[in-house]
Order: structure tokens, then sequence, then C-alpha cells
């Protein structure tokens, strides 16, 4: 019984060899690789090589015969990497393999991540495949590759990869969904989506067709699936398009929480895998938990410092601050003050159009810091419209920072807010140096000639010392462009030519 025993041990270790077998070079390098001492690594600075990335997998269809041609030869590794330079990015190498009846397979290493091309002659197809991560957009190599090849089609899926919030605060979201662009749609827009899906308006007495596009029925294109255990619909539905031609995002399996009207707009609320729970107005994302403190952080923490900063420089104690909002009916951004600048707060004045904003929020997502905006006795709710109120309450000289967090300059309701009248009346509300912060939008080409009406705009109305930053905002599927302005402290001059 013995031997029996010692023969199947032998069997068993000549056929399953132990890790000490393996070669521990090979071995060390695939798990214990540490850089060496000397080496500077961007992850060891706080901030820098954030795994947050930007990934698009672009399918090409009936690709032009010459283009595919083009591919397989040495000219165009050259052109590629070419597209990559002119797209800010840092080629580190490249490699390719021809196949001998036709087709190459080859990939573009860069330090921001990689390109890789597989291509099949035969049937005029070619799979791109673009991620990067850092500031830089991987959408300009997919339009120089569409404009090289000139497919008849080219289906893009889009995939935000990481988000900042979710890993500094080691969560992890609980929802099991996933995010992409619909795999059959290229431009998600009304004729391609008309194929799909009809959108759906509600069926209410004296519901006009007009007053269902206000409310963001107008890119309503909803497939649904079915239920989860509690009831709510699990659907693939389309969001972030401005209107009914514009490129929209398909989310695909999200849980629907609640679809409800307000007199002013459409409000969602949804649960997704790669941003967590988020709320939609007129199906544009307007929060999403995951990514909401990189939103509020950018918005409230400059005009802050800027005044803690000032009166350190001159030695002096600084006074409580009077805040004044324009819209945040969420509450996030008056929360985030009080958690962060608590010290710094006499009052806050929020003005948001719609109270529904405000009792969804509370129903549906749980505050995120120790500090509750909606229970605050320093915060009052004034449920009006902005700009109405703005023209009958602006009180000259009455507030230290005004943060403008309404909604985007596309959406019909808030067009007022990017008004001359509105940012005289923001400026004359400011007491002399204080400021103004506010999120202008996505860094979109589209939106080229609205920035530089709006900067004219504020500088007419009296703003100085403009600061523009970006912040890559996943649920957003882009850069945010934020701006920060100062009223001169007095006859025009800036406040550091008062002294």
């Amino acid at each position: 019984m013995n031997i029996l025993l010692w023969v199947l041990v032998v069997l068993y270790f000549f056929k399953y060899p132990t890790h000490a077998n393996i070669n521990p070079a090979v071995d060390t390098q695939r798990t214990n690789w540490v850089p060496p001492v000397s080496t500077k690594c961007s992850a060891q600075v706080p901030g820098e090589h954030q795994p947050l990335g930007k990934h698009y997998l672009v399918d090409l269809f009936d690709v032009d015969p010459i283009a595919l041609a083009f591919l397989e030869t040495d000219q165009a590794q050259l052109t590629v990497a070419e597209f990559i330079k002119q797209a800010g990015m840092t080629l580190l190498t490249s490699s390719a393999h021809r196949f001998p009846c036709g087709g190459i397979t080859a990939v573009w290493l860069l330090s921001e991540s990689h390109v890789s091309i597989h291509t099949w002659p035969e049937n005029r197809f070619i799979a791109l495949d673009v991620y990067t991560c850092g500031a830089v957009d991987p959408s300009q190599i997919v339009e120089s590759f569409r404009k090289l090849l000139n497919p008849d089609r080219m289906v893009k899926t889009f995939v935000s990869r990481g988000s900042k919030h979710s890993i500094a605060s080691g969560q992890v979201s609980k929802h099991d969904l996933q995010i992409t662009r619909h795999k059959d749609i290229v431009k998600v827009n009304k004729e391609s989506l008309d194929a799909i899906s009809t959108p759906s308006v509600p069926k209410k007495k004296n519901f006009s067709e007009e007053k269902a596009s206000k409310l963001g029925y107008q890119r309503d294109y909803t497939i649904k699936h079915g239920v989860d255990d509690k009831g709510n619909t699990i659907a693939d539905i389309c969001i972030n398009g401005d209107d009914l031609v514009d490129d929209c995002i398909m989310l695909k399996n999200t849980v629907l929480l609640i679809d409800q009207n307000s007199p002013f707009q459409r409000i969602e609320v949804i649960d997704t895998n790669n941003w967590g729970r988020c709320m939609l107005l007129d199906r544009v994302t307007q929060y999403c938990e995951n990514d909401n403190l990189i939103y509020t952080t950018e918005l409230i923490e400059r005009p802050f410092e800027n005044f803690l900063e000032g009166a350190v420089s001159k030695g002096s104690q600084i006074k409580k601050l009077n805040v004044h909002m324009i819209g945040g009916g969420d509450g996030w951004v008056p929360s985030a003050i009080l958690d962060h600048y608590s010290h710094l707060v006499d009052s806050i004045t929020a003005v948001d159009i719609d109270p529904l904003v405000s009792e969804i929020t509370q129903n549906f997502f749980q505050p995120v810091g120790k500090t509750d905006a909606f229970k605050d006795k320093r915060v009052q709710w004034i449920y009006q419209d902005a700009g109405k109120w703005m023209k009958t309450n602006a009180k000259e000289n009455s507030m230290d920072i005004i943060i403008i967090d309404c909604t985007d300059h596309t959406a019909e309701a808030a067009k007022v807010l990017y008004t001359q009248e509105f940012y005289d009346l923001v400026f004359k509300m400011l007491k002399p140096g204080g400021k103004v912060s506010q999120q202008m939008n996505t860094n979109s080409p589209d939106y080229k000639d609205f920035f530089l009406e709006a900067e004219e705009t504020w500088i007419k109305s009296g703003f100085r010392n403009l600061e523009k930053w970006q912040k890559y905002i996943p649920s957003f599927l882009g850069e945010s462009v934020f701006w920060m302005a100062e009223k001169p402290d007095f006859n025009g001059e800036d406040s550091e030519d008062e002294e």
C-alpha cells in the first residue's frame, strides 16, 4: 500500500511540476518586479498618474482597399506614429506582424497606453483599439484613422476606465452592470435610433409634444430588458445628447429607479456600474456618486483657498464669508463647502428653480460628507427662477463668493443664466475682491464660439483675473471646463494692486 502511495506521489509531481521548477528570473519578472531604487515613479507623487482612462473600441466596415493595402507598408507605421504625435502622446515602440495571405496586426505602445489594429482585407474590415490615460484625447487618433481608411461605416464603443473618487475612497460600486455605446450605433442621433426604438412620450392630458421635448423626451430612447427583483426597469438608455441630431451615449443595463417630471424638467435616478448611482436632468448627467467629489472640489476649492491665501499673505484673520449659490439644488456643493470650509462660512443662500431635485436627492442618495446642507441652519434655500430672482433681489456688494452650479448653456431653460444681464447682476452682488466660480461645460470643439463669447461677457461685466482650468469627469465623458474670476477691489483695479 505504501509503495502504491509513493508511486502516485511521484506521478503527480511529474505531471504537475512544482513552482520551484519555474525559471526564477521569469517568475520574478512576472510577479515580484519592483522598480530600481534610482527610478522615480510618477505613481509615488500624489495626484499623478491616476488610473483614469478613455478607451475607444472601433469597428471599421467596408474600408477602402487601397487604404487596407497601405496599412501593410512600412510607411503606415510612420503615418500612425505621426497621428500619435499630433494627438500630443508619446510613442515608446511599435511592433507589427504581416500575415502571408494578407492582413496585419500591429500595436503602438505609448507612455499613455496603446494603439492597436487588426485587419481582415478579404472582408474589408479593421478592428481599432485606442486606450489612453491622463488628459490626452484618444478621439483625435480615432478621427485620424477614419480619414485615412475612409470606411463606409464606423462603430465606436467608448468606455470610461477607472474613477478617482472610487479609488480614493477604496469603494467599489455594488451594481454589477455595464456601460458602453450601443454596439449597432455609429452616431446615436435621431435617424439611427429611430431604427431600434421609439421615443416614449407620456400619455397625459395636456402633455404636448413641445412640452415633452423640453422635458428630455426628444432623446428618450429606452430599450427595456426586464425588471430586477424590486420591480425596477432594467434598460439601455441614451444620455448626454444636446438635441435630436447630437451624439449621445448608450448606457447598457441601467436600473431605472425613478422617472418623474417637475414643471421645469424631467428627473431620473439610475444605477450604473461605472459611475454608481446618478441623477439625470432631461437625460443629461447631473451628477454621479462615484465622481461627484471631483466636480464639487473643482468648483469650490479655488475661490475659498484664494481667500485663505490672501489672508495669510496679509497676516490678517479672515472674516466669515457670505456665499451665494445659483443652482445646485441637489445640495452637494453647499454640503462640500460646509465640510471643508465650515469655519469660514457665515451664510449660504442657494437659489434653485426646482424643489423636486432637492427632494429626490434626499430620498435616493446618502450624504457623502459629515454635513447636510439641507439641515444646516446657515443655508437658506430659495426655490425660484434664479434669473428672475437676481433682477429683484441682487443686493450690491453683499456676497464674498458666488458659485454658479447651473445646467449647461445648451439647455434651453439655462440660457438666461449665461447672458450679459445675468453676469452684470453677479458682478453687482459681489463685494470688492469677491470671487465667482462656474463650471462652463465640457471642452468640446463645438463650444469654441460659446467660450469666446462667454469670456467677452465676463470681461464686459467687469470681472478680472479670469482663471480657466479643466478636469476629466468620467460621467460627463470629457474634460469639464471651470472658470473663476474676481471683482476688482476699487476703481476697476485688481485686488493685487490695491496696496
